[in-house]
């Protein structure tokens, strides 16, 4: 969830599920890679939805177009 300061509305974020991730995403990663990734610094961090280490993650979708984006980019030498 972010804040935005010019008129102090709150936007909400959607949050997407690890079968979304293969389905809509078409990130097709095992969960254990992607605990890899994100350790190394090469994926967005996932976010605990059950509380308390419950198990329950997702990542947010801005993080996830913004990442996907950045690949794109550094495979077009630097142009998005």
């Amino acid at each position: 969830m972010t804040e935005t300061n010019s008129t102090s509305t709150v936007v909400h974020d959607r949050v997407v599920s690890y079968p979304e991730l293969k389905t809509a995403w078409g990130i097709r990663f095992s969960r254990v890679h992607l605990r890899r990734l994100w350790k190394n610094g090469q994926f967005p961090r996932p976010i605990s939805l059950g509380g308390s280490g419950q198990g329950a993650v997702g990542w947010l979708a801005s993080e996830l177009a913004a990442h996907l984006a950045s690949c794109a980019a550094a495979r077009n030498g630097g142009a998005a």
